[in-house]
């Protein structure tokens, strides 16, 4: 069930970049990346069915298209600014598919083949990890190299936690968790590069922990129909896993029924708004509206009041009395309060500009 995770979310990934519509380079090498892990997890979660040469030179094919798309996404992920160039990308590409035609022929029956396989596959993240990593130093302080720090804290936890599963080999009864691990570091990857405005470590977590809590949710709610409808229930992590894989499936299944529907209905595309998006869309409506009606209104009250105060200062030129005098301070103090508060009242109104 833990491979068979990993097939689901690389899958949900792949499915969700190609239906945004968004064709540049980096989500769509991403997506390629993805639809290669997905080949390689479902071949190995299929050998435990059926053992055959097929699926093991499907499952070694897949990781050497790894290896080359791992490089062609790092290259776009450092806005091919890093030592990735594209004659590396070549070579490396010409190296996996020497690598395939070796597989096509009489290297798929070698025993160390799925080794040398592996190796070659951990050389090439590496390469790429440091690739990043000297991409991220160069960088100044901004959005872009916080976000990518996060990544290059996450790779090396990931490691670690999938480095767990070699117990199993030492004797110890310890869960498989690499399929979980490396589906995180997908999911964080993908945050990292379709949703921008998530530029804070608390907004990660924000939407880790709702994910995290709407599967806790779902688990509960399989269980507790489960207490009621049958007689045994399935073991706790096979009902997180596949709790897990519903709830991030829901977004590219909303996306895939809304095209299909617009097929058939193009005048009803917003039939699968909820209420809450619905009322975001009129809160929107009506702050680009107050951003219209600002500046006019501004306009409107700072004309009469420069003119007030322009007066009230000239009168105060001409006053004989510390009364009259002291009048005329009020009436600039607070022309000047109202001029603050006009100018505040734009920046409430005036939508957010980024500053890059």
């Amino acid at each position: 069930m833990d491979i068979f995770t990993l097939a689901g979310t690389s899958f949900i990934i792949c499915l969700s970049l190609i239906l945004t519509g968004k064709k540049d380079k980096l989500h769509m090498s991403f997506a390629g990346l993805c639809a290669a892990v997905f080949i390689f997890s479902i071949s190995v979660f299929l050998r435990g069915f059926f053992d055959t040469i097929l699926l093991m030179i499907i499952e070694n094919l897949a990781l050497l298209a790894i290896a080359s798309l791992a490089l062609r996404f790092f290259r776009h992920l450092t806005r091919k600014k890093s030592f990735i160039s594209q004659g590396i990308v070549i070579i490396f590409f010409l190296i996996s598919l020497g690598g395939i035609f070796l597989l096509l022929a009489k290297l798929s029956q070698w025993p160390q083949l799925k080794i040398v396989v592996s190796a070659y596959l951990l050389a090439i993240l590496v390469f790429c990890y440091i690739s990043l990593f000297n991409h991220v130093k160069k960088l100044p302080p901004s959005t872009e190299k916080k976000r990518l720090i996060y990544l290059l804290i996450a790779c090396p936890v990931a490691l670690i936690l999938c480095s767990f599963d070699f117990l199993s080999f030492l004797g110890y009864s310890f869960p498989t968790v690499s399929g979980m691990v490396i589906s995180a570091l997908l999911y964080l990857t993908l945050l990292i590069i379709a949703y921008p405005q998530l530029n804070e470590l608390h907004d990660f977590f924000a939407r880790a922990l709702v994910i995290f809590i709407s599967t806790i949710a779902g688990a509960m709610i399989f269980y507790f129909v489960a207490l009621f409808f049958s007689a045994t229930t399935p073991s706790f992590t096979s009902v997180i896993m596949a709790s897990f894989l519903i709830v991030i499936s829901l977004t590219p299944l909303k996306m895939i029924l809304k095209k299909a529907f617009s097929l058939f209905y193009p005048d009803s595309k917003d039939v699968f708004t909820s209420l809450y998006e619905f009322d975001e869309k009129l809160e929107k409506e009506k702050a680009f509206m107050l951003a219209e009606m600002a500046p006019v209104i501004a306009h409107e009250i700072r004309n009469p009041l420069g003119s007030i105060k322009g007066a009230a200062q000239y009168l105060k030129t001409e006053a004989v009395s510390e009364e009259q005098k002291n009048l005329l301070d009020i009436i600039i103090e607070e022309s000047n309060r109202l001029n603050t508060a006009v100018h505040q009242f734009l920046d409430y109104a005036r939508p957010y500009q980024l500053k890059v």
